[in-house]
């Protein structure tokens, strides 16, 4: 009988993977010691690899589950733990919330600390190596409990796949979560949103280690349970003042997933007064939004980072200093971009929280030379600290890595200069707006990174206008009452149209604005400085350009209902009326893609060159509509705001051979000072050189130049009185002059981009 309840004992153990679930970090460490961390895959897909063969041979045959019934064999992790973890803290969670997508607000204490980490992606071995170096600084303890007062953990998404350990990752995460209540805090990424993760490797692994149907279902179930419940965001604030804010979110202030304005209170804890959850109410906005500083997001896809250095700064979302971590050497990131490094961050608040510091500390795998602290920042300027700043933070070591020769000018350090703009990030001009301020950033983030101007740091608050005139005008006015008067590189005539008052009563200065309207250079404009060549240049380039070359006789136009558009229109008249040509015209209304009162007539017309006086959404529209052979053997060219490369490949990809005008040289090719600095910049943060990313890098780079000759406080005036002096000058191979009837720095040259590597530098001939 004894024998017969033994054997019936040893069969219920040998049911399961395994008996026990990990206990501390003993355990953790010695199993992750007996596991290879980079298993060959059965496919080359890195988003998505195939690690079928790989669990195989690890799932425990008959007598390795006896083994482990009998604790000397490998685990793996209990069914009935790993099950009972999940739905305990689905349940508490689901107690706590009565809707589907929320946010957490936290108020700490000056100088509480979080530990963030980005995206782990089943990176198992880097995140125990992680919680080790933790252990070792007196962080957590071998239970996996926080030991130390006032830290906090913070996993920003993406937790499971792209490794082969997926579950595992998460059974230790859910540890940290059981053990540490309201300590660490589990954020959505996309993996975690809306079964996203059942499309990659976590399922095949569920599949293969619980051959149950209904085991494996009510796995899949809990997981989704649990990640249902799991914020999309974190704010963070400190002592009274909880409107200021640091935000941790993998979707950064994607609007898609939630708006930062539409957050609604709705529970407050009994026992933790210092947390509150935030609903997520899609047409319920309040009225005192959270005012976001700095954040902490999840990977952007493109472009592509600096891979090896982990923390990066990015261009600013809304207004917010944006920033991105790197934490583990998962397959995609060690085979393409030979990434070898464990990461984490120490994010240190203080009061106010714009002070607050983000410190990262860093393993390099390929000499195993341990973890080291690397870099402090201001998490909310992007300043980079000295060693006395640093050590304060993070409890980091005095002797500061990788600073150069910044400690002086860190130590001198005076107050920033603060540098608005109204960008069209969304809209119809999102193409193009968005590579300026990518350029606009590079130049910021090289004169930042470099000491700033005279001790001082230049910091961007860049609001985007949806290429609304009417959210154009709200944007400045908002940031004229944050003290900014100095704006650089604002899209849009619409959207500068109704700031002209503001230009020319000279109560805001507008450099260097990405448009070639003649209403932005009237001589009455006091509060405007252009650097592009005017719309009129390049039309008169372009047209004597295809006029001489290509002698097409019959010509058209595809132009906007609007000043530029208009302007555009009359200076092409102008030109073919000397050779009594007549121009078809084939307008749009501005944001409106209806075609119907063109198509019939365009689809009939007998034209052989097209101008295309339009922007890129319009124009591909036209496109899709008309149908490519319309324009196949059509003369087609386009002015700059088509200039982008995004375009260009819309156009390629169809077979549309197109002329383009820029009003820079080729970005990949030129000679020019400037232009290889910005190659140089763009590149080695792996971003492609683009020619409006290159207009906004010099636009910004001819102020950061302009402020270095500027003694004492830095106001609009000064920058004005020093831009206009400009005669003759020799700004890294551009001679800038000052034309006060054009209100221009005479960069009035039109380059042709007519398929070669060297784009034509043109001038436009004069009129009679």
């Amino acid at each position: 009988m004894k024998i017969i309840k033994y054997i019936f004992s040893i069969s219920i153990l040998l049911s399961c993977p395994s008996i026990y679930t990990f206990e501390n970090l003993t355990e953790i460490k010695n199993y992750a010691n007996t596991r290879p961390e980079f298993p060959k895959a059965d496919n080359k897909d890195w988003n998505n690899p195939d690690y079928t063969t790989f669990y195989e041979s690890i799932r425990p045959s008959f007598w390795n589950k006896l083994l482990i019934s009998l604790k000397l064999g490998q685990f793996y992790v209990s069914k009935e733990k790993f099950f009972k973890k999940l739905q305990e803290l689905s349940n508490k969670r689901k107690s706590e919330l009565k809707y589907e997508d929320y946010v957490i607000s936290l108020n700490l204490k000056e100088d509480s600390k979080l530990v963030i980490w980005g995206e782990i992606n089943a990176a198992f071995h880097s995140l125990v190596r992680d919680l080790l170096d933790l252990q070792s600084q007196g962080i957590i303890d071998e239970n996996l409990k926080i030991i130390k007062p006032d830290y906090y953990f913070v996993f920003i998404g993406n937790l499971v796949n792209g490794n082969p350990y997926n579950l595992l990752t998460l059974e230790l995460a859910t540890s940290l979560m059981e053990k540490n209540p309201n300590k660490v805090f589990y954020l959505k990424g996309n993996q975690e949103y809306k079964k996203n993760w059942e499309n990659f490797c976590m399922s095949s692994e569920i599949q293969i280690f619980y051959e149950s149907i209904e085991k494996r279902n009510s796995l899949i179930n809990l997981i989704n349970s649990f990640f249902d419940t799991l914020p999309l965001g974190l704010f963070l604030s400190v002592s009274n003042n909880t409107k200021d804010s640091i935000l941790i979110s993998y979707f950064g202030r994607d609007t898609k997933k939630f708006d930062v304005n539409n957050l609604n209170e709705s529970y407050v804890p009994e026992n933790n007064k210092d947390i509150k959850f935030y609903n997520i109410a899609q047409n319920n906005q309040i009225s005192n939004p959270a005012n976001i500083l700095g954040m902490i997001r999840g990977q952007k896809r493109t472009p592509l980072l600096d891979t090896p250095r982990t923390l990066n700064l990015l261009e600013p979302e809304f207004g917010s200093t944006a920033w991105v971590l790197l934490s583990s050497p998962t397959t995609i990131y060690k085979d393409i971009f030979k990434f070898f490094k464990d990461a984490y961050a120490i994010l240190t608040i203080k009061n106010p929280i714009e002070k607050s510091v983000i410190t990262l500390r860093t393993q390099d795998l390929k000499n195993h030379s341990g973890f080291i602290w690397q870099e402090s920042y201001n998490v909310a300027t992007g300043e980079l600290l000295d060693s006395t700043d640093r050590q304060e933070s993070a409890d980091a070591p005095a002797v500061a890595q990788g600073y150069g020769g910044h400690s002086k000018a860190m130590a001198d350090r005076k107050e920033r200069i603060v540098i608005g703009s109204s960008l069209a990030l969304t809209g119809g001009l999102a193409d193009s707006a968005l590579k300026i301020q990518q350029g606009i950033f590079l130049a910021t983030k090289k004169v930042n990174m470099e000491g700033g101007i005279k001790g001082r740091n230049i910091k961007l608050v860049i609001l985007d206008d949806k290429y609304n005139p009417k959210f154009a005008r709200n944007n400045i006015e908002k940031m004229m009452q944050m003290g900014i008067d100095t704006f650089i590189c604002n899209t849009g005539t619409s959207t500068l149209k109704p700031n002209l008052d503001l230009i020319k009563d000279g109560k805001i200065l507008v450099l260097f604005p990405p448009t070639g309207s003649q209403i932005l250079r009237e001589p009455d404009l006091k509060g405007i400085v252009n650097f592009r060549a005017s719309y009129k240049d390049e039309v008169n380039v372009v047209v004597n350009y295809v006029l001489k070359i290509l002698s097409p006789q019959s010509w058209g136009a595809f132009y906007t209902y609007s000043t530029a558009g208009n302007e555009e229109l009359e200076q092409a008249q102008k030109i073919l009326s000397k050779y009594n040509i007549e121009l078809s015209k084939f307008p749009y209304e501005l944001n409106r893609t209806d075609f119907k009162k063109i198509l019939n007539t365009f689809k009939d017309s007998l034209i052989d060159a097209l101008g295309l006086f339009a922007d890129s959404l319009p124009t591909e529209e036209l496109i899709r509509q008309i149908g490519v052979e319309k324009f196949f053997g059509m003369k087609l060219f386009a002015l700059s705001p088509l200039g982008s490369n995004s375009f260009k490949r819309f156009m390629k990809q169809r077979g549309i051979s197109t002329i383009f005008c820029q009003v820079t040289p080729n970005p990949m090719t030129s000679k020019l000072e400037i232009i290889k600095e910005y190659y140089k910049e763009s590149t080695e943060v792996g971003l492609n050189p683009d020619p409006y990313a290159l207009e906004g890098y010099i636009g910004m780079s001819i102020l950061i130049d302009t402020i270095r000759q500027i003694d004492g406080k830095v106001t609009k005036e000064k920058i004005l009185e020093k831009i206009t002096s400009f005669k003759d000058y020799d700004f890294k191979g551009l001679k800038l002059t000052f034309d006060k009837k054009r209100r221009d720095l005479g960069q009035n040259s039109v380059w042709l981009d007519i398929g070669q590597s060297e784009w034509l530098e043109m001038k436009p001939q004069a009129e009679a």
